[in-house]
């Protein structure tokens, strides 16, 4: 397979900088809300909570293991009043994509809060395929990048 080098210099890299803005500026406004949305929720939430739930069996596993009753109720209350809060949830659609099955970034800011305050906080990004016929949602993967 040939590789190929593009080199641009002077004002072809002004505009291809400027492209390069152009799009990623496009993309970063062509997120919206999408809370409204009851099918994404519960699809954000469970994916979130099976990201979480792994980790708190863990954590009561080695406390159990350690033998020390203080921290095992401190533990099991964190766990047991832990509660889910998706703050936000913002959908960027592709632009030029006319068929009914989309590829779509999902941005969720979400807070995890038990009876000691907050435990966590955090962004995450999704990839999701929606049918926009029967408005489904389908879990594809964790993204890093838009």
């Amino acid at each position: 397979m040939p590789e190929h080098q593009i080199k641009l210099t002077g004002w072809q890299a002004v505009i291809g900088l400027l492209i390069l803005i152009g799009i990623i500026g496009v993309r970063l406004m062509t997120f919206t809300s999408g809370t409204d949305d009851h099918d994404l929720m519960e699809k954000i939430e469970f994916q979130l909570t099976t990201e979480y739930f792994p980790q708190d069996v863990d954590k009561l596993k080695s406390v159990l293991a350690a033998g020390d009753r203080e921290e095992i109720d401190r533990t099991a209350k964190s766990i047991t009043t832990s509660k889910l809060n998706i703050e936000s949830i913002h959908t960027s659609y592709p632009l030029f994509t006319f068929t009914s099955n989309k590829k779509v970034i999902v941005k969720v800011t979400y807070s995890l809060d038990n009876a000691y305050g907050n435990r966590e906080k955090g962004i995450k990004y999704y990839h999701f395929r929606h049918g926009s016929i029967s408005n489904t949602w389908e879990y594809k993967y964790k993204s890093n990048a838009l």
